[in-house]
C-alpha cells in the first residue's frame, strides 16, 4: 500500500516541493482569500499523490517553516523535523502514520504471527 509510485519522479518531487513552498509562504491574512493549502483542497491530500511528490512537498514546506513546523490534518500529516519519511494521511480505508500503513477494515490488517 502507501503512496502512489510515481512514474515521473523528478517532474513529482518538483512539483510537491514547490506546493510545499507556497504553501508554508501562505499567511492567510487577506480574508478576501480563501486559506486553503494545497493539499486540504480535495483530492490534493497525501493519500492521491505520488511518494515523489510528498517527499518533495515535505521538503519545500519544511524549507521555509523550519525544522519545528509540522502539519497535523487528515490530508497531510507530517513533521519537518522528521522530515518525508514521517509523511502520512487520515482518510480513506487504508491510513498511514509514520510510514506504517494501517487498515480501518480489520479483515485487511497485516498481522505478524
Amino acid at each position: 500500500m502507501g503512496a502512489l509510485k510515481s512514474k515521473h519522479p523528478v517532474v513529482d518531487y518538483l512539483s510537491g516541493y514547490y506546493y510545499g513552498l507556497g504553501d508554508a509562504n501562505d499567511d492567510c491574512k487577506d480574508p478576501r482569500i480563501p486559506c486553503i493549502e494545497y493539499v486540504w483542497k480535495s483530492p490534493n491530500g497525501f493519500i492521491n499523490q505520488t511518494d515523489a511528490f510528498i517527499d518533495g512537498y515535505v521538503s519545500g514546506f519544511c524549507k521555509i517553516a523550519g525544522p519545528g513546523a509540522s502539519m497535523d490534518e487528515d490530508e497531510a500529516d507530517f513533521w519537518c523535523k522528521d522530515g518525508p519519511k514521517s509523511a502520512g494521511w487520515m482518510i480513506g480505508p487504508t491510513v498511514r502514520s509514520g510510514g506504517i500503513d494501517f487498515h480501518r477494515d480489520p479483515k485487511l490488517q497485516v498481522t505478524n504471527k
